[in-house]
């Protein structure tokens, strides 16, 4: 009995030892294979380059790279594909049953991708999970921290490759792509001002919906440097999402839009003529409204209806922009000078804003090839093209002493430590136009506003030098009911220092230059007026209605405005919260909560950017993430 009583002790010894053998065996594999995959969950790869950044004349980034996270899948080491997809599902916006499906028609691979570039900040999330077969890998995005500002100049990239497509990534694809360090490709500083790029755009976009105008470009030019501070294109698009859009909404058409301009043209031979005619100025011609000539005829439109202007000299000429007078007067010039004054002023080449093989040239027929109408139908600006950026040049010349001012577009090239590889200087040409030629005719462009065609261009705070233009499209068949409208103005008429085009294309008989164009120079220069007047005015901007991201990519506090999350990413929404939004519940004694609605950046937000945190009981952010 005894004996039985002790073997049976010892069994039960035994059992409990082979168990416990087990349980520690089973126990370190389940730590060891754990180990394994945390350790295993990031896996590296070749190191990318890092392209250069594009920034504007503040140090606010309008292009940037910045590290992303890719979520890989091993499906043969997947224990429970259910149970991962919908863990999955959660963190990646993604559908679980497309996740599952993936799993399963990958099984035979080692690995596949399962979404590329998402925020790094939700990739810790996933690998805090410990899923098996789930990994991380790093890789580069490109992102576009203002959106839409200047997208059609700044262009895009390739999500995959981070290829330049288009604009001024594809221009200076290499320079960007090319390693000023080991690792990190040049940055370029641009002359655009994203303060006055926003206020042109938001100008634009009134006078762009109401008139169903097809396309609207604004340029703005400083005189004495010929930086270019604004150059804007409607429609435009979102480069974060260049996909979404067709190919017409990503043209510069600031640079390759090649329009007949119309009568912004006459200025130009207004010059000419008191160049060559300084008793010009007394010489007077008869407008009946209509001009017939071998070949065909001009005429004098207002609404449609020919409009006889009587007795007109060329200061009334340019006031009323009368088509019948300009090219009587024309008459008087010889062809060949007509011809070298528009090569001297730029017509007919690009302005090298760009490198020349990505900028449109316009065209004006070769001398050997005029024929009688073209003096007739050159001064009202038909029968030649040039491009918004040309002619903002060329005008340059007219108020600035005949001295033409080149376009500036880039600042400088760094490299990644700051460190300047290039500046650009200012490019001028001297032209043969007289100073007091070019005198009487600022004092007839100033008239034109004041009390011309150009009168809704008037603003209270300075005065305006400018020209309305309304021209009439050509297409195969002949002349159409369509219509290209502008308004080119400079400011003070003292001494310029700011050129401002604006143009509205494909609108219909009912708009021209002088209450479309006019008024949105208008608009546009009451936005503007104390950023350009009062330069300590802009310290108090509250840019976060603008753009939220600074030199340091992060979202701008302003004390009680709710700030703009437009392409914020998780992190920098978790960083805002704990750092202004907690201490601001806590000492205001409120409850402001934030409400995230799917996964990757912040594409829209509620309440608006601006709002008083005061009125606010809670914040919505809708994100979007979208699958490679």
């Amino acid at each position: 009995m005894h004996f039985n009583l002790e073997k049976s002790k010892f069994r039960l010894l035994i059992i409990v030892v082979i168990i416990s053998t087990i349980f520690i065996i089973a126990s370190s594999r389940l730590i060891f294979l754990t180990e394994i995959f945390k350790e295993s969950k990031t896996r590296s790869g070749n190191k990318q380059i890092l392209r250069g950044s594009i920034t504007d004349r503040r140090g606010i980034s309008l292009a940037l790279t910045e590290e992303a996270s890719t979520i890989g899948i091993n499906p043969k080491e997947i224990l429970d594909p259910t149970l991962t997809a919908q863990f999955l599902a959660g963190y990646l916006d993604l559908d679980q049953n497309s996740i599952l499906q993936k799993i399963y028609l990958n099984q035979n691979h080692q690995y596949f991708l399962l979404k590329r570039k998402i925020d790094n900040y939700v990739a810790e999330l996933i690998l805090d999970l410990n899923l098996p077969g789930v990994y991380r890998d790093f890789e580069y995005r490109r992102i576009y921290p203002a959106g839409k500002l200047a997208s059609n100049l700044i262009g895009f990239v390739r999500k995959d490759t981070l290829q330049g497509m288009a604009g001024l990534e594809r221009i200076y694809d290499e320079l960007l792509s090319t390693p000023s360090t080991l690792f990190t490709g040049f940055s370029i500083e641009l002359s655009i001002d994203s303060l006055i790029q926003y206020e042109m755009e938001r100008a634009l976009m009134e006078g762009f919906l109401n008139s169903n105008a097809k396309k609207a470009i604004g340029i703005m030019m400083k005189l004495d440097t010929g930086e270019i501070l604004a150059i804007a294109n409607l429609p435009n698009y979102d480069p974060n999402y260049y996909y979404q859009e067709n190919a017409e909404y990503k043209i510069n058409w600031a640079i390759s839009f090649p329009f007949e301009p119309g009568s912004i043209m006459k200025p130009f031979f207004a010059a000419m003529l008191l160049n060559d005619f300084p008793n010009i100025e007394n010489k007077h011609v008869e407008c009946k409204g209509e001009y017939i000539f071998r070949t065909g005829s001009v005429r004098c439109l207002r609404k449609g209806r020919i409009q006889a202007h009587g007795n007109v000299d060329l200061e009334k000429i340019i006031i009323e922009s009368c088509n019948v007078g300009i090219i009587q007067l024309t008459n008087k010039l010889d062809p060949k000078n007509i011809y070298k004054y528009l090569l001297e002023l730029g017509f007919n080449k690009p302005t090298k804003i760009v490198p020349e093989e990505w900028e449109a040239k316009g065209y004006i027929p070769k001398l050997e090839n005029w024929v009688e109408s073209t003096t007739y139908y050159l001064p009202i600006g038909q029968g030649m093209l040039t491009t918004p950026i040309q002619i903002l040049t060329a005008f340059s010349a007219l108020i600035n002493d005949g001295i033409l001012v080149k376009p500036l577009l880039i600042r400088k090239i760094e490299s990644e430590d700051k460190k300047l590889v290039q500046t650009f200087k200012t490019d001028v040409q001297n032209t043969s136009f007289r100073k007091q030629a070019l005198n009487t005719l600022k004092q007839y462009l100033y008239l034109a506003v004041e009390k011309g065609t150009g009168t809704q261009a008037k603003v209270d705070f300075t005065k305006i030098l400018g020209k309305t233009g309304t021209a009439q499209k050509s297409g195969p068949l002949g002349y159409t009911n369509e219509y290209t409208v502008s308004f080119i103005g400079a400011f003070p008429y003292e001494k310029p220092q700011y050129i401002v085009l604006i143009v509205y294309d494909g609108v219909n008989g009912n708009y021209s230059g002088g209450n479309l164009a006019a008024p949105t120079f208008a608009k546009f220069l009451n936005h503007i007026k104390k950023i350009i007047f009062s330069p300590q005015y802009v310290e108090e901007i509250d840019i976060s209605k603008k753009i939220f991201i600074n030199k340091e990519n992060k979202l701008l506090n302003y004390q009680d405005i709710l700030p703009n999350f437009y392409h914020a990413s998780l992190k920098d929404v978790f960083e805002w919260k704990q750092k202004v939004l907690e201490p601001y519940n806590e000492k205001n004694q409120l409850n402001i909560e934030i409400e995230i609605f799917g996964n990757g950046y912040v594409i829209k937000q509620f309440p608006d950017a601006g709002t008083n945190l005061k009125k606010v009981d809670k914040i919505q952010l809708y994100l979007n993430q979208d699958n490679f």
